[in-house]
């Protein structure tokens, strides 16, 4: 099952598009699990502001500006990383 416990365990997820749909809904999954630190990159900068405030409380997660076209920006968050959920839509 994706969302087995033991697989996500002392694990770094990286999620573009953290404010869509998909993203969002990944992000509640796995918020929870224990011993996993979430990156979440997107370019929407208010629902950014949102998320953050939605989980303040957690420590292990993660909000940046980004966009999926910065080559550079995205390898150096995403650089050590387990796992990469790409659900960015390029519109």
């Amino acid at each position: 099952m994706l969302l087995e416990k033991n697989k996500w365990e002392e694990k770094q997820v990286f999620i573009t598009g953290i404010c869509g749909t998909i993203g969002k809904q990944i992000l509640s999954l796995l918020c929870n699990q224990e011993k996993i630190k979430i990156i979440g990159i997107d370019i929407n900068e208010s629902e950014l502001f949102f998320l953050k405030d939605k989980y303040r409380l957690y420590q292990n997660i993660q909000f940046y500006y980004s966009d999926i076209r910065d080559e550079k920006g995205l390898s150096r968050l995403a650089k050590e990383s387990n796992y990469i959920i790409h659900t960015a839509a390029l519109k």
